[in-house]
């Protein structure tokens, strides 16, 4: 059994997105969608005003699993999966949560494999973002 990680093991991260956070992460993506930028677009999409782009929001949730491992000795990312249930508004109290899940040995990796769920919930704790990740922790 590993010691980076056990099943139960939960990790919480809360930010909070500006409207330039919003666009400033957006253009360094490349995501030029002008709902990230432009509020009258926003609101001919349907959204009540700007949206965080999805590649943004999940890079967040990944780099809250990353800091997590991060002291813990060499460690990569296998496979992930997101789901977005409803926008990232501005402004808005984010909470995001990862959960070991499951961990098996790996002898020809050196190392473990460790499954953990994660979400990115809002103030009112609407499910914002589910995920799933796979992590090889190396020994």
């Amino acid at each position: 059994m590993t010691t980076k990680t056990y099943i139960g093991d939960t990790i919480i991260k809360q930010l909070r997105l500006t409207i330039e956070d919003i666009a400033v992460g957006a253009s360094a993506l490349g995501d030029t969608n002008p709902i990230h930028f432009n509020h009258d677009e926003a609101i001919k999409a349907g959204y009540s005003g700007i949206i965080a782009s999805g590649a943004h929001t999940s890079g967040l949730c990944g780099g809250a699993l990353t800091q997590k491992f991060q002291h813990s000795g060499p460690f990569m990312g296998l496979d992930c999966s997101y789901r977005f249930h409803k926008a990232v508004l501005p402004n808005e109290q984010l909470t995001i949560t990862w959960t070991t899940t499951l961990i098996e040995h790996k002898t020809k990796l050196k190392g473990h494999l460790a499954y953990l769920e994660g979400q990115m919930t809002d103030s009112s704790d609407k499910l914002l973002i589910s995920a799933t990740m796979k992590v090889l922790l190396l020994d």
